[in-house]
């Protein structure tokens, strides 16, 4: 839903397409009349008005000009609009009123092409830059980040359901690790699209170095801030190609620097036992990868950008426990220094944070390390005897199936030793983020 405050902004812009759809067919139609008129050395009537070549020349050049111009007033109209659905609303009404000017007209040897460009424009859009020339300039660093009673929630959240957050407030100090811990569904991801610049909220403020990000250039945040989410999002080619785009100058990025930092994470056997290694193509969405070794390469990918702000969202979700402490434990060193948030269900992870957020209702609801947490949060405590319960049961049942062997005389481990306890857990925490997922992905646009 629009704020009222941009409402007419709004208006405006859709005056504006009305005008440049209108134009798209009649640039055409006197383009024709022109040439008509030239070639006939005579005059032509448009309605009741007479006109000559050189006045038909002149509709043309004025006509021509505006369709070119209004479309660039309208996007500057649009431009603190942060609704990407209002700019495919005035795709889908251009679309729809090209659609009637091109069978009005018979254009059809061009409409090939048209509906290419808007298919093009049906994508996602980026997210408009209102100050591109205030950059966030970092005095401090690492910098710190302060939410100053932030309420947010999603276009299509129904009007009686309540906000996703609501006077959200809390402070990471420079060079702190902090994470965020909560039920599925508590708004963990949400609070990184909006230091991230995907969503802005309703009211209150958001701080980097004490520089409200709202006055900012998106594009500046975005360079200054390093996120590495669950999802890896590769593309189509090698691992080598995938994990340079996140430099912030690919083309001077040598093998050299990829194995140094798989190195220093503990990913160096990972890339070994790729079959061409660095080579090795990814596949359409990194589909001839696991989801494992999906993740491995978006962590290279994200820390190979240099930044001193690091965002973590779930990095190690389809990862086992062994290789996961190794990864983190190589994150640890070479982001020491660095200010890092953390988004993970995994409360062991959690420790090693310097400080911990439990979310609920919106809002922060208890901070402190894990041991302070234990003793004084019952929603903390809740979550780690149920991890802790899963763990039990998963141990138990590992020491049956070897119990089975022994009693059977089979020398071969039990099916359950090739399991690694944080599968089941991953296992879980991927069905209920799915859910979650599902359920806010008509409400976010990213």
């Amino acid at each position: 839903m629009l704020a009222p405050e941009n409402r007419p902004r709004v208006i405006a812009a859709s005056v504006l397409t009305a005008i440049s759809s209108a134009l798209s067919f009649v640039v055409p139609y006197l383009l024709g009349e022109t040439i008509n008129s030239f070639m006939k050395d005579e005059n032509i009537f448009i309605g009741e008005v007479e006109l000559t070549p050189v006045a038909l020349t002149l509709m043309l050049i004025a006509a021509g000009t505006l369709s070119q111009i209004i479309p660039n007033v309208r996007d500057q109209t649009l431009a603190p609009v942060s609704a990407n659905s209002t700019r495919k609303l005035m795709n889908a009404i251009t679309e729809h009123q090209l659609n009637k000017s091109l069978d009005y007209h018979g254009l059809f040897s061009s409409y090939p092409d048209l509906k290419f460009v808007f298919r093009e424009l049906a994508k996602p859009s980026e997210i408009v830059d209102p100050y591109p020339e205030n950059a966030l300039k970092i005095k401090k660093a690492p910098p710190s980040i302060r939410f100053e009673r932030v309420t947010f929630t999603y276009p299509t959240t129904k009007k009686d359901e309540p906000p996703l957050f609501s006077d959200l407030s809390f402070t990471v100090k420079s060079g702190e690790t902090v994470a965020f811990v909560s039920k599925s569904g508590g708004g963990k991801s949400s609070i990184f699209k909006l230091l991230y610049g995907y969503n802005v909220p309703l009211h209150g403020k958001i701080f980097i170095d004490e520089q409200d990000i709202s006055t900012l250039s998106l594009r500046s945040i975005q360079t200054s801030v390093g996120l590495v989410a669950q999802n890896p999002n590769l593309f189509n080619g090698t691992v080598r190609e995938n994990i340079i785009y996140g430099a912030k100058n690919p083309a001077i990025v040598t093998d050299e620097e990829i194995w140094a930092l798989a190195k220093a994470v503990n990913l160096t056997e990972f890339l070994n036992s790729l079959k061409d290694k660095l080579d090795t193509p990814v596949g359409e969405d990194g589909k001839q990868l696991s989801g494992g070794e999906q993740q491995r390469v978006a962590i290279l990918r994200g820390l190979l950008k240099q930044t001193s702000i690091r965002l973590f969202d779930e990095i190690t979700s389809a990862l086992d426990s062994v290789t996961a402490n190794k990864i983190l434990d190589g994150i640890q060193k070479i982001t020491n220094g660095q200010t890092k948030l953390i988004i993970t269900h995994k409360l062991a992870e959690s420790q090693l944070a310097d400080n911990i957020f439990v979310l609920a209702d919106g809002k922060v609801i208890a901070e402190g390390t894990h041991q302070q947490l234990l003793e004084t949060c019952s929603l903390y405590q809740t979550l780690y005897r149920e991890q802790n319960k899963h763990s039990d049961i998963f141990s138990s049942a590992q020491m049956l199936g070897r119990s089975m062997n022994s009693f059977l005389g089979n020398e071969k481990p039990s099916f359950l030793d090739d399991i690694k306890e944080n599968d089941i857990e991953t296992k879980s925490d991927k069905t209920s983020q799915a859910g979650y997922s599902k359920k806010s992905s008509g409400r976010s646009n990213i």
